[in-house]
């Protein structure tokens, strides 16, 4: 049963003049901060930055737990913050990685516009990271350490102790 760690960035949360610096679309390495390139891009962007308030982060709580029970899928982690959300699923079956990073990323969008009123919006950026989860360990750090550290909406399907 294939383990993935999903996270979805919030549409436009990372522009090109974030502290950090900015992640071209296709190549690799981070690039230096932009001001220039943010702004071209603040100007010709059709729709605002999204941020999830903490009403959004819960309806994606509840929608995520909500796609994964109706799919059969083992949903073990959300963990939010006003720019991404993370989602630890399980799932048996052919189903492969990008199909149902892809599956979930689209009915979120659909039910967070839905709890919204909005259409047209789009509510995550165009990439989305995945990450397998290879062990036990790996599951816990995930469900014990990193993501409870997020400030904003968490829940997580408690590991029995093991032994």
């Amino acid at each position: 049963m294939p383990v993935y760690h999903f996270i979805y960035h919030a549409y436009r949360s990372w522009n090109a003049d974030h502290p950090k610096g900015w992640v071209q679309r296709g190549e690799p390495g981070v690039r230096a901060r932009s001001e220039s390139l943010a702004a071209y891009r603040d100007g010709i962007a059709s729709f605002p930055p999204v941020e999830f308030s903490t009403e959004h982060q819960s309806c994606l709580y509840a929608a995520a737990r909500d796609i994964c029970g109706r799919r059969g899928w083992r949903f073990h982690c959300f963990a939010s913050e006003p720019t991404h959300v993370h989602v630890v699923v399980a799932w048996r079956g052919e189903a492969d990685s990008e199909f149902v990073k892809d599956t979930l990323k689209r009915l979120l969008g659909l039910l967070l516009a839905r709890h919204a009123g909005t259409k047209g919006q789009p509510w995550f950026s165009v990439r989305s990271g995945d990450e397998r989860v290879l062990n036990r360990g790996q599951l816990r750090h995930l469900l014990y350490e990193y993501l409870p550290k997020h400030g904003g909406v968490f829940w997580r399907e408690e590991m029995p102790p093991t032994g």
